[in-house]
């Protein structure tokens, strides 16, 4: 029975961790763009940790999610702080939410009209 949840909580995942996912990936994207554009432009070094490990966690949120639903119970998930997690969380989930917006909302009003 357990297996069984795990699997509907996968599908599951597989949908909503994909939309949240996508428009995640591309603000770190355009985010890395900028600031290797702006650290060519004004010759500095670009400090690799920070920006590396952004890539890295952005990258593998959406593997981590599956990885998450079928661990084992006792070996628990290693999460941020509660307030840090929240915050992000809820601006991830604002930024889903503009980007899958402002790509539906003019075929929405199209049709419309």
């Amino acid at each position: 029975m357990e297996i069984i949840i795990k699997c509907f909580v996968a599908l599951i995942w597989s949908v909503v961790g994909l939309i949240v996912w996508i428009p995640i990936s591309i603000r770190v994207m355009l985010v890395h763009i900028f600031n290797v554009s702006k650290i060519t432009i004004m010759e500095e070094d670009l400090p690799k940790e920070k920006y590396l490990n952004l890539l890295v966690e952005t990258g593998s949120l959406y593997i981590n999610g599956f990885k998450n639903i079928f661990r084992k119970g006792d070996d628990g998930i290693i999460e941020k702080p509660k307030k840090e997690r929240n915050q992000n969380l809820w601006l991830d989930v604002l930024w889903a939410l503009l980007f899958w917006g402002s790509i539906i909302l003019p075929f929405v009003v199209n049709r419309l009209m």
